[in-house]
């Protein structure tokens, strides 16, 4: 990586206030305590940081969420902390080439009409998911290509 592109990285991870410890770890592989060290380096109150453990939001959770979610549920109840959230996750997104599962999903579906594959057919799902977030499969080796992971996924 030249020295242009890692100064941007960095000043995306700046701007989606990741600690550094956190930086070599892909925020789909976030631990519930991970995210809540996340959200404190955002400054979201402590009610928030709560709450967010209370409900187990995980990295993988984190970015399956609406914000109507945010409000409703009583994660982030102030707008204007809500926004902030928003505007970090979409820059850890940006930052670590992350897909929404909503669109991952949608695909999966799009794609099991169009080719008659069986949601259970592991390496189509394992395909999928690589071409739409690298950062899902946490390792580029081959069997990691397999998807091996008991999701369930309902389109």
């Amino acid at each position: 990586m030249d020295r242009s592109a890692k100064n941007e990285l960095l000043l995306l991870l700046d701007d989606a206030r990741v600690p550094s410890s956190l930086r070599s770890t892909v925020p789909l592989n976030w631990t519930s305590s991970d995210v809540a060290l996340w959200l404190q380096n955002l400054g979201l109150s402590e009610e928030s940081i709560t709450k967010f453990g209370e409900e187990e939001v995980d990295g993988m959770s984190l970015f399956d969420m609406y914000e109507n979610e945010l409000k409703g549920e009583g994660l982030i109840p102030a707008l204007g902390a809500r926004k902030k959230f928003l505007r970090a996750r979409l820059y850890l997104s940006t930052t670590y080439n992350i897909t929404s599962l909503e669109k991952i999903s949608a695909n999966i579906s799009s794609q099991q009409q169009q080719n008659d594959y069986s949601l259970t057919d592991n390496t189509f799902i394992s395909g999928l998911l690589a071409s739409e977030s690298p950062g899902l499969l946490a390792s580029k080796s081959p069997s990691a290509q397999k998807y091996k992971a008991p999701l369930p996924l309902h389109c």
